[in-house]
């Protein structure tokens, strides 16, 4: 059984006060306010598949950013319709949610499709396909002068 670690436990302690106290912490910066949604990278042949869990969320809420060999996931999951009841238990992420993954050198941004489906929102983006490559044999020409081979 792992040892007692003080740090993680106080972390899952203010992560189950859904960020109550983060202003305590930092300077409250939009970026760091954010959640990070749980997600699963998945690559074969064919290119990459980013499946990102986003339950209770909103088409009209999400938004997606792709480019600069990333993809950026954003989303917004309402609170409101609890905002009159006594909260007893707070165990799901509400607010700000933000996710980015680095893209491949080879991906193809611009060929990336994406839905939203029962709560996990799937992008795929294609990779370009390898180059072909050529093997010749290089044979020296004779004599004291080293000769140019053409390639191609």
């Amino acid at each position: 059984m792992p040892g007692w670690d003080p740090f993680r436990d106080s972390f899952r302690i203010l992560d189950r006060f859904g960020g109550r106290f983060r202003g305590l912490m930092d300077e409250g910066d939009d970026d760091e306010s954010a959640k990070v949604p749980a997600a699963d990278v998945f690559e074969d042949r064919e290119g990459t598949t980013y499946s990102v869990e986003l339950p209770g969320v909103a088409q009209e809420a999400l938004a997606l950013t792709l480019g600069a060999g990333t993809l950026v996931v954003e989303a917004e999951r309402a609170f409101g319709h609890l905002q009159q009841r006594r909260v007893e238990r707070l165990e799901c992420r509400w607010g700000r949610l933000r996710r980015t993954f680095v893209l491949r050198p080879d991906a193809q941004p611009e060929n990336a499709v994406a839905e939203l489906n029962r709560g996990v929102l799937r992008v795929f983006v294609p990779t370009r396909p390898p180059a072909a490559t050529t093997v010749r044999r290089v044979v020296p020409a004779a004599g004291d002068e080293p000769a140019a081979v053409p390639l191609g």
